[in-house]
């Protein structure tokens, strides 16, 4: 049960690329419902209206989950009090030779800005979906596991240097970002993050399209075996090692 609520964010945010790919204009709406399922998420459906410059009347409409879920939102996010984050900027500001340079570098905002940055900068890292961040498992509460098989980093890469060849470029551009940023957010986004299954997703097959595309027939049955192999063999791999 705990699990399928953590799916059903990324399921919704599949059927909005399914009504994508049938050419619906309004394919954004089945992310509405996101909040109802997960508040963490409640400001996702308002990043992907914003940034998909829908009509003013749809991001208006997309304020009222946010609206209904700010409470249990914002108490989840890096924008709370940190007591201990705020004494620890008290003891720094003792380490400058002045008040002025003291707040420049050590505030209240730097908090918000520094836990925002590890967020980010760990969501955006590709061994957090390939390698499980190894070698350098982060230490905050992360189940550091892997999302992919590592061999599909080949054509996540792939993909990322022919972006703007992607024929679902708009949709997958548009939920990466807001969904790195709504993520970005909170204080904790470990299985949240589950919601990037689907960008990443679309990300790693237009990718494998491309790599087919451009290797002789001939050699697509047995790359397609090795690609299966390696892939049954991690899963295999992470299934003991857990």
């Amino acid at each position: 049960m705990i699990f399928f609520i953590f799916i059903l964010p990324a399921i919704l945010l599949l059927v909005s690329f399914l009504m994508y790919k049938r050419n619906k204009e309004n394919y954004f709406l089945p992310t509405f419902l996101i909040p109802f399922i997960e508040p963490k998420l409640a400001i996702l459906p308002f990043l992907i209206t914003l940034l998909g410059k829908k009509k003013s009347i749809f991001i208006f409409i997309s304020l009222i989950p946010l609206l209904i879920f700010m409470k249990p939102f914002w108490g989840q996010t890096i924008f709370i009090k940190d007591y201990e984050k705020r004494q620890e900027v008290i003891r720094n500001t003792y380490l400058y030779p002045n008040v002025i340079t003291a707040r420049i570098y050590q505030n209240k905002v730097k908090i918000i800005t520094d836990k925002f940055n590890g967020n980010l900068f760990a969501l955006i890292d590709p061994n957090n979906y390939f390698f499980a961040f190894h070698p350098r498992e982060i230490t905050q509460d992360n189940q550091n596991i892997n999302k992919f098989p590592f061999i599909t980093i080949i054509f996540f890469i792939i993909a990322l240097f022919n972006i703007e060849k992607l024929k679902n470029k708009k949709f997958i551009l548009i939920t990466l970002l807001a969904s790195v940023l709504s993520l970005s957010v909170l204080t904790n986004y470990d299985r949240n993050d589950f919601i990037l299954w689907v960008p990443v997703s679309l990300l790693i097959l237009s990718g494998y399209r491309i790599f087919i595309d451009s290797i002789p027939k001939k050699y697509i049955f047995h790359s397609n075996i090795l690609i299966v192999a390696l892939s049954f063999w991690e899963l295999v791999r992470v299934l003991l090692t857990r």
